[in-house]
C-alpha cells in the first residue's frame, strides 16, 4: 500500500538546502556580492536550527494525518483503534469502525453518547457474539443525559459492572463536553410470555413443537431492541415453519408495545399440539 499524499516524505538536508537557496537568493538581490554562508557562519548555525525544527513539526502533522487513517493508526489513534485487532472478525471490526466515526463526528450529542457507551462496553469484542451490549438509548431527561443499556441476553452480563466501565470511559476530560452532566442507566427488560397451539403435518411428532419453542425464543432474543415492539404478525411468521399446518397464538392477543427505554426478552414460551 502506497503511502497517501497526505503524508510528507521528509528530509532533513532537503529543508535545510532550500532555506539556505533562499536565505542566499534573496540577499543577493539587494547585494550581488553576498555569499552563501558556510558552517562557521552564526547565520549557518540559525538555519540548521529553523529546519531541524520544521522537520520536527512536519513530522508531528504526519503523525497527525496518519492518525486519522485506518490502515495506519494506532492504539488511542483515532478513537476506535483502527487498526485490525488479533481474532477480531470483519463484521466486529466494521461495527467498532462504524461506533468510532459516530463518536468523533460532533452531528449529534445524544448520538455521540450511544455509540461511546457501545464502543466503551464492547471493547474487548473480537466479535458480534462477543458484545456485552447490544443496544444504547441515550436521551435528555430533565437537564441531564441519560444512557440506557442493553444487555446481550446470551452472555447475562454483570450490569452493575458495565455502567460503572462505560461511565469511567465517558467521565474522561478528553471525551466529555465540559458543561455535560449524564447518567448511565440498565435498561428495562420487559418479559413476554408467549402461549399457541399448533396442527401438525402428517408425520411429525411433538419433538417439533419443543423444538419451535428454543427457536422462537432465541429468534425473539436476537431481534430484540430498545424501543423495538413485537408485532403479533412477526411470531406468527416464526411459528409457521415446515412441519406446521396452522399455528393460533392464544397469549399474547395483540401487538407488544415498549418504551423507548426498554426491551423484549423471552419469558414463559409454550407450543402445544392442537386437538384433533
Amino acid at each position: 500500500m502506497k503511502i497517501p499524499l497526505l503524508v510528507e516524505d521528509l528530509n532533513y538536508e532537503r529543508i535545510f538546502l532550500e532555506k539556505l537557496e533562499r536565505f542566499t537568493s534573496s540577499y543577493q538581490e539587494e547585494m550581488p556580492s553576498f555569499e552563501t554562508p558556510v558552517p562557521i557562519d552564526p547565520t549557518f548555525r540559525v538555519l540548521s536550527e529553523l529546519s531541524m525544527t520544521e522537520l520536527m513539526v512536519r513530522a508531528r502533522i504526519n503523525a497527525a494525518g496518519s492518525a486519522q487513517l485506518l490502515r495506519f493508526s494506532q492504539d488511542l489513534d483515532f478513537i476506535m483503534f483502527g487498526m485490525r485487532r488479533e481474532g477480531e472478525t470483519p463484521e466486529a471490526f466494521r461495527e467498532r469502525i462504524r461506533l468510532n466515526i459516530h463518536m468523533a463526528s460532533p452531528a449529534g450529542p445524544l448520538e455521540m453518547y450511544r455509540s461511546l457507551a457501545l464502543a466503551a462496553a464492547n471493547q474487548e469484542a473480537k466479535s458480534k457474539d462477543d458484545f456485552l451490549i447490544v443496544d444504547a438509548l441515550a436521551e435528555i431527561e430533565g437537564d441531564k443525559i441519560v444512557i440506557h443499556l442493553q444487555p446481550n441476553a446470551k452472555l447475562s452480563p454483570d450490569m452493575t459492572q458495565i455502567v460503572g466501565k462505560v461511565t469511567a470511559f465517558i467521565a474522561q476530560e478528553h471525551i466529555k463536553p465540559a458543561f455535560d452532566i449524564f447518567e448511565v442507566r440498565a435498561a428495562l427488560p420487559k418479559r413476554v410470555n408467549l402461549v399457541a397451539e399448533a396442527r401438525l403435518s402428517r408425520g411429525k411428532g411433538v419433538a417439533l413443537l419443543t423444538n419451535l419453542q428454543v427457536t422462537f425464543r432465541d429468534a425473539l432474543a436476537e431481534v430484540s431492541r430498545l424501543g423495538w415492539p413485537m408485532p403479533l404478525s412477526w411470531a406468527y411468521s416464526q411459528l409457521h415453519v415446515n412441519g406446521i399446518d396452522s399455528i393460533s397464538i392464544s397469549t399474547p392477543i395483540s401487538d407488544i408495545t415498549v418504551n423507548r427505554n426498554e426491551y423484549i426478552v423471552p419469558g414463559t414460551i409454550v407450543i402445544k399440539q392442537a386437538a384433533s
